[in-house]
């Protein structure tokens, strides 16, 4: 587990203290909220199926498709980590102009990709459920919300995984943010019309916000009573860059390169890049030897162009400002109010 997700279950934790504290006084007849947690970068458990129509495997030992293939895990598996670029592959996005303009995802022909447990929490509670000591993730939390303040799984508590190789609009289209929609109407009716605390873990915060964005302000009072972020790139994140560069090893135990053939493809690093008004673009955020590139919309888009970054590249400009979230705003980014 990386620091910055010890620093947020410890705070959720102590969050759940303080509700444990107030159930072991007397306070246990109280209806909680219902919660829904949405992960971060890389939280989400997610798994693949290879069709019959994938025959494009990078190397003779990758998998194969066939008619009769089941669903794999593809993130997070850490032996198959070792060596990466056949699940690299695999977890391949495309990226197409449609017929009005805007920007089309799809996987590697052949393969079909779904986050696990959508709803329930068996999808966010580790990486990898083979490893959980070395890749727990919010199991700590989860766990405590059922011991010290009464939650229940699929009841008062919810995950909601998602793809987050894609950015804000990639996930309208796949149908994470209609599914969020129903959890979260789902939730309420079922619990009495409570409305739901949603939980955003860095990029899952960002998630959120984009989600709130589309929705209209009566439904969101009918539904959602409040959004705790912890840790969310709200102005980017160096890191998402640093992704689309050499890749990032999220705080697991492995080299960084492992993750760079998702990573250098995924629509979500362009849309989470630090924001231009936030740096100064005198001082250069990428140096090499022959050439340095500013913390700009100039400068990395200059910087994809010259990774090879195909598909980075026509996103970078189309997902800094959706639904009234501009990254890039003079001054560092704006948010619909």
């Amino acid at each position: 587990m990386s620091l910055k997700m010890r620093y947020a279950a410890r705070v959720l934790g102590l969050l759940v203290l303080v509700a444990g504290a107030g159930t072991a006084m007397g306070a246990a007849s109280v209806p909680l909220p219902p919660v829904v947690i949405i992960p971060g970068l890389c939280g989400s458990q997610m798994e693949a199926r290879l069709t019959e129509a994938y025959d494009s495997a990078p190397h003779w030992y990758c998998p194969r498709g066939s008619k009769n293939s089941v669903w794999k895990r593809v993130w997070f598996s850490l032996k198959d980590y070792v060596v990466p670029s056949c699940v690299d592959h695999e977890m391949q996005v495309r990226v197409a102009e449609g017929p009005d303009g805007s920007l089309r995802y799809s996987n590697i022909e052949g393969v079909e990709i779904r986050p696990v447990d959508f709803g329930g929490v068996g999808g966010i509670g580790c990486l990898d459920p083979q490893f959980c000591g070395i890749s727990s993730y919010f199991n700590p939390l989860i766990k405590a919300l059922e011991t010290r303040a009464g939650y229940v799984v699929n009841e008062t508590l919810f995950g909601a995984p998602y793809d987050f190789r894609l950015a804000g609009d990639g996930l309208v289209q796949d149908g994470f943010e209609a599914n969020l929609t129903a959890l979260i109407e789902g939730a309420v009716a079922k619990n009495g019309n409570r409305t739901v605390t949603l939980i955003g873990h860095s990029m899952g915060g960002m998630v959120a916000t984009y989600f709130l964005a589309g929705k209209p302000a009566d439904w969101i009072e009918r539904h959602v009573g409040g959004l705790m972020t912890i840790s969310s790139p709200y102005g980017g994140s160096p890191l998402a860059l640093q992704g689309s560069i050499s890749g990032a090893s999220i705080g697991l135990p492995i080299m960084v390169h492992a993750f760079l053939g998702i990573q250098d493809n995924s629509p979500s690093g362009p849309w989470l890049y630090p924001s231009q008004g936030l740096w100064n673009a005198s001082v250069p955020m990428v140096r090499t030897r022959n050439k340095s590139y500013p913390p700009t919309a100039k400068g990395f888009a200059d910087l994809l162009q010259d990774l090879g970054r195909r598909e980075q590249s026509i996103i970078l400009p189309r997902v800094r400002n959706m639904r009234g979230i501009d990254f890039d705003a003079e001054g560092g980014p704006s948010y619909p109010r």
